[in-house]
C-alpha cells in the first residue's frame, strides 16, 4: 500500500506545480512555490487566502487531517466575543447557509458557586454583529459567541481555499526543518504520514504553526513564560520572570442521549478540583455541544512532559470533570461524545519581532496607541488561566502593529500567530481565532507585496496591508450595529471632496480627516460638481419608471435651480455661459438648458440604446465638443459642438467617465470592466491600472473620477450590485501607480459613484 502511495504522488503531484517545477530531488517531492504558509490553523487560513486571493502562488502546509487547527482539532468551535476580519465574516456566511452548522450564543445559565458553569445556546434572534465586541460590556448579556461545526467548517474553508485557484494544500504533512542563506530561508523541508518527504522552495515563509515551530528552528530569538518587569515595564508582570505558562484545555463533545446513558468515566467523588465549564452549542447534524473545562493541564505540564503524555493526562482529566459535570441538572439528557483530537494550547514560545506587543498597548487602547503600522485589532481581556488565573476586562480595542508579525533578522519571514511579537501578558489576550485569523490575512496580503513588489518583509508599504484590512470596530451602545471603520482614511488627503451616494440617496461633503460634514438627499445620484460660487450641483433621479433632473443648492441647503424631466438624468455641467448641460437618457440626447429652465440646444447622440444605460458622464470641452459616455454601447464618442461624431474610444466595459487630459490624451474609467486607461489620440492605451494591481480595493465598478492639478487622480469604486461594504470608495492614484489615499468608509457611505475636490473641476 505504502508503495503504491509513492507511485501515485509521482505520477500526481508534478502536475500541481506552483512554480518553475516539482520533482522528485533525492527522494524528496520538490515544490517551488511563491509563498509557503507553514500550519492551517486560524492564521494559516487567513494568511493563504490572503497571498492566494491576491494572486501568489500559495502551498499550505497542515500535519492534521483537517484545517482549522484550534478551532476544529482543540475543539475551540466557539469565536470568542471580539473584532474579526472579513474573512471571517465571510466563512460565517457561508456556513449560514449549511443547516445547523453555525450560531450566535446566549448565555442562558451563568456560573453559579453550586452550579460552575456557562451555558451559551444558540438563538436565531442573535445576529453576526453581536459577536463582535467584547471590550466594556458584561459577558453574559451585551454580546455573544459564534458556535460552529467542525466538520462543516473545515470543508468550507477548503472550498474557499480551492475557489482561489491558487493554493495547493498538503494535510497530515509537517515541518521538519529549514534551509536558510544569510538572512533568508530559501526552503523547508517536510513529511507526511505516510512517510512522503517534500522540499518547498519559496520567496516567502509565513509561520502560522502557533507554536512558532519555524521561527524557533531558523534560531529567532524566543520568548518563553513571563517575562520580568524589568523587561518591558508591565505594570502585572513578575519582579522575576518564571516559565509559568497559560494552562491548557483538552475540550470534549456530548451529545443528546438517545437512551439508557451507560457511562464509566469515573464518579463524581473522583474529582479534586473546581469543575468549572463553558459550554456552546449545540451544531452539526448531532445537535453537538462543546465543553471547554478551561485550564485543567498546567502550563507547567506541558513543557516537562511529552505531548502524548499531557494528552493522555487531559482524558484523564476530562473523564473526572464529565463524570461531576453530568450530574447538573442541565446536562442529565446528554452522554459522552468525544475527546478534542488536540490539545488547546493557549500559550507556548512566542518570537521576538521588530515590535513586541506588551500590556502597556492593551491598556492604552486604540486610542491612545501611536504606532502608524496597526494591521489588526482586538479586544479580549488579560485572560490567564491556571493557577495564577487572571481576568482583566479591557475598555476599548488595541491595535497589534505590523511589527509584531517580523521576526528580527529576516528578509523572507513572518510569524502570524500566538507565537509572534507579543509579551505573556498580551499574549494572554491576543490570542483568539478571529484575531489569528485576522493576523493571517494581513500577513499573507503582506507577503503576496512582498513578492509583487520585490521587497524584504520588512520594507513593504504597510498602509497597503492596512487598505485590505480596512478595520473596523463595534459600537458599544448598540448591540447589534455595524462595525465602523477605525480609520476612515488612510494616507494624506489634500482636498475636502464631494461624492454622490447613490446607495444611500445622499450627497456628502467629506473633510480631510473623511468625517461627513455636510449633506443633502439626492435620489440616485451619479453626478456632483462643486461651483465656484460654492453651490453643489448635482443629478437625481426617482427611482424606476419615475423622472429625473439637475438640482443646485447652496450650502445652506436651499434649492436655486432645479430642471427636472421624464427618466433618468445621470451627468450634468454648468457651463462658462452660464447654462447647464445635462444627459437625457430617455431620448439619448444632450441638452442646454439656461437659468430659468428653457432648452437652449439639443444634442441627439449616435446610438440605439435608450434608457437606463444610454449615457453615463458627458462634458463640454474647452474647444466645444463633447465627450460622452455612451454605456450601452461599451464605448466612449466624441461630438463636434454641432452633434457630428467625430471618433469613438471602445471600453472594455460599461464606461463611465472621461476626462480630457491637457496632455490632448483622454482618461477613461470603465465601470465594470474595473480599469482605469489613458488613451492617446490614436486611442492607444498609455497608462492604467486594473483589479490585479491593487487587489486590497476590491474592485467592483470603477466610475466617477477626477484629475486633480498635481496630475494624481481621484478614483470612485462603486459598490453596489451587493457589494456594499466590501471594498475602498474612493481611492488617489499617482501617475506612477502609487496609492496616496484610500477613503475606506464604506458604511457610512454605501456606494459611492462620482467625486467632486473642493474647487473647479
Amino acid at each position: 500500500m505504502k508503495l503504491f502511495i509513492r507511485i501515485l504522488l509521482l505520477l500526481v503531484l508534478p502536475f500541481f506545480s506552483f512554480g518553475k517545477s516539482a520533482g522528485r530531488n533525492n527522494d524528496f517531492i520538490k515544490y517551488t512555490t511563491e509563498v509557503c504558509i507553514i500550519g492551517a490553523g486560524s492564521s494559516g487560513i487567513g494568511a493563504a487566502l490572503a497571498a492566494s486571493r491576491a494572486g501568489a502562488k500559495v502551498v499550505l502546509i497542515e500535519k492534521q487531517n483537517k484545517v482549522g487547527g484550534t478551532s476544529t482539532q482543540a475543539y475551540v468551535n466557539s469565536w470568542e466575543p471580539g473584532p474579526g476580519c472579513s474573512y471571517a465574516q465571510e466563512l460565517f456566511n457561508r456556513l449560514s447557509k449549511v443547516p445547523n452548522a453555525v450560531g450566535l450564543g446566549r448565555q442562558v445559565h451563568a456560573y453559579q458557586k453550586d452550579e460552575p458553569y456557562g451555558i451559551f445556546l444558540t438563538d436565531t434572534n442573535l445576529n453576526y454583529n453581536y459577536s463582535l465586541r467584547r471590550s466594556d460590556l458584561k459577558v453574559n448579556t451585551q454580546c455573544s459567541n459564534v458556535a460552529f461545526d467542525v466538520d462543516t467548517f473545515d470543508k468550507t474553508v477548503r472550498q474557499m481555499l480551492d475557489e482561489t485557484g491558487n493554493c495547493q494544500l498538503m494535510l497530515n504533512t509537517a515541518l521538519t526543518n529549514a534551509i536558510t542563506e544569510n538572512s533568508q530561508v530559501t526552503s523547508i523541508e517536510a513529511i507526511s504520514n505516510t512517510g512522503e518527504r517534500y522540499i518547498v522552495s519559496a520567496k516567502v515563509f509565513i509561520d502560522c504553526t502557533g507554536g512558532a515551530f519555524l521561527c524557533r528552528d531558523i534560531g529567532c530569538e524566543m520568548m518563553l513564560g513571563e517575562e520580568p518587569q524589568s523587561r518591558f515595564g508591565e505594570p502585572s508582570a513578575p519582579e522575576h520572570g518564571t516559565h509559568s505558562l497559560n494552562a491548557l484545555s483538552l475540550c470534549y463533545q456530548i451529545k443528546p442521549s438517545k437512551g439508557l446513558k451507560e457511562e464509566s468515566r469515573g464518579t463524581p467523588d473522583d474529582v479534586k478540583y473546581n469543575v468549572v465549564a463553558h459550554t456552546t452549542g449545540p451544531v452539526g447534524e448531532q445537535q453537538k455541544i462543546t465543553v471547554n473545562p478551561l485550564g485543567i493541564i498546567e502550563g507547567d505540564l506541558f513543557l516537562k512532559q511529552e505531548r502524548d503524555s499531557v494528552y493522555s493526562y487531559g482524558c484523564k482529566q476530562v473523564d473526572k470533570h464529565w463524570a461531576k459535570l453530568c450530574t447538573y441538572p442541565h446536562f442529565k439528557d446528554y452522554e459522552f461524545d468525544s475527546y478534542a483530537p488536540m490539545l488547546g494550547i493557549r500559550e507556548s514560545y512566542r518570537t521576538v519581532c521588530e515590535y513586541v506587543l506588551t500590556q502597556h498597548d492593551l491598556l492604552a487602547g486604540i486610542s491612545g496607541q501611536y504606532h502608524p503600522d496597526i494591521v489588526t485589532v482586538a479586544d479580549h481581556p488579560m485572560d490567564i488561566h491556571g493557577k495564577t488565573s487572571n481576568l482583566k476586562i479591557l475598555k476599548e480595542a488595541y491595535g497589534v502593529p505590523y511589527r509584531c508579525l517580523v521576526p528580527i533578522g529576516w528578509d523572507n519571514v513572518l510569524i502570524a500567530c500566538r507565537g509572534a511579537g507579543f509579551s505573556h501578558i498580551a499574549a494572554s489576550s491576543c490570542r483568539l481565532s478571529r484575531t489569528m485569523m485576522s493576523l493571517g490575512h494581513a500577513a499573507g496580503f503582506a507577503a503576496w507585496l512582498c513578492v509583487n513588489l520585490d521587497r524584504p518583509v520588512w520594507d513593504i508599504p504597510v498602509e497597503r496591508v492596512q487598505a485590505e484590512m480596512n478595520l473596523k470596530l463595534r459600537p458599544k451602545e448598540i448591540l447589534d450595529a455595524d462595525p465602523l471603520p477605525v480609520n476612515q482614511t488612510i494616507g494624506e488627503i489634500e482636498y475636502s471632496f464631494l461624492c454622490s451616494d447613490n446607495g444611500n440617496d445622499s450627497i456628502y461633503q467629506i473633510s480631510t480627516t473623511g468625517k461627513i460634514e455636510w449633506s443633502y438627499p439626492a435620489s440616485n445620484c451619479q453626478d456632483i460638481w462643486n461651483l465656484p460660487n460654492g453651490n453643489v450641483l448635482f443629478t437625481y433621479h426617482h427611482g424606476e419608471n419615475g423622472s429625473g433632473g439637475v438640482m443646485e443648492v447652496t450650502k445652506q441647503k436651499r434649492v436655486v435651480f432645479n430642471f427636472e424631466t421624464e427618466g433618468e438624468v445621470h451627468t450634468c455641467q454648468r457651463l462658462d455661459n452660464g447654462n447647464t448641460l445635462i444627459g437625457i437618457n430617455r431620448d439619448a440626447s444632450l441638452v442646454e438648458v439656461d437659468n430659468e429652465g428653457n432648452v437652449r440646444k439639443k444634442i441627439q447622440l449616435k446610438t440605439d440604446k435608450r434608457g437606463h444605460d444610454a449615457i453615463r458622464m458627458a462634458r463640454q470641452l474647452k474647444n466645444g465638443n463633447y465627450l460622452v459616455c455612451q454605456e450601452g454601447d461599451n464605448l466612449l464618442a466624441e461630438y463636434n459642438k454641432n452633434g457630428k461624431l467625430l471618433r469613438t474610444f471602445n471600453s472594455p466595459g460599461k464606461c463611465f467617465e472621461a476626462v480630457r487630459l491637457d496632455n490632448g490624451n483622454t482618461l477613461i474609467s470603465d465601470g465594470s470592466a474595473c480599469s482605469v486607461r489613458e488613451l492617446d489620440k490614436k486611442g492607444k492605451v498609455v497608462w492604467q491600472i486594473s483589479q490585479k494591481d491593487f487587489p486590497e480595493i476590491k474592485m467592483n465598478w470603477l466610475a466617477g473620477i477626477d484629475v486633480l492639478p498635481n496630475g494624481n487622480v481621484l478614483v470612485c469604486n462603486w459598490l453596489g450590485h451587493g457589494k456594499s461594504g466590501r471594498g475602498i470608495p474612493v481611492f488617489e492614484i499617482s501617475k506612477d501607480k502609487k496609492i496616496v489615499m484610500y477613503y475606506t468608509d464604506n458604511m457610512r457611505t454605501k456606494s459611492i459613484s462620482n467625486i467632486c475636490a473642493m474647487r473647479d473641476k
